[in-house]
């Protein structure tokens, strides 16, 4: 049996073609199963760290860093379950970031 790949030429604003993770969801889950509590202090580690690195990352404001940030949901208008949730401005950012790059 032969897999045949799709190929499509992907925008770089076009988000909703790639796959995301929302990482805090993720863990959350994680903890909430009692058969993993033995990684209830790497996860709150891992937490901790994320959290700096997404901190980090608004201050190095690098494109595609920030793309790799929103995909994990790791900035608050990239998270749908945050109320500061915005699809259109996450579309403004990565637009205005592209258009940037390209001068």
């Amino acid at each position: 049996m032969k897999i045949v790949r799709e190929t499509r030429i992907m925008k770089k604003t076009d988000l909703s073609s790639e796959w995301r993770v929302h990482l805090p969801n993720l863990i959350k889950e994680i903890f909430k199963s009692k058969d993993v509590q033995i990684l209830k202090i790497p996860l709150t580690i891992l937490t901790q760290i994320l959290a700096k690195l997404a901190k980090r990352a608004i201050e190095l404001d690098d494109t595609k860093l920030n793309q790799l940030m929103m995909r994990l949901c790791l900035y608050e208008e990239s998270d749908p379950c945050v109320k500061g949730y915005s699809e259109k401005k996450i579309r403004e950012y990565l637009d205005r970031e592209v258009n940037h790059d390209s001068q």
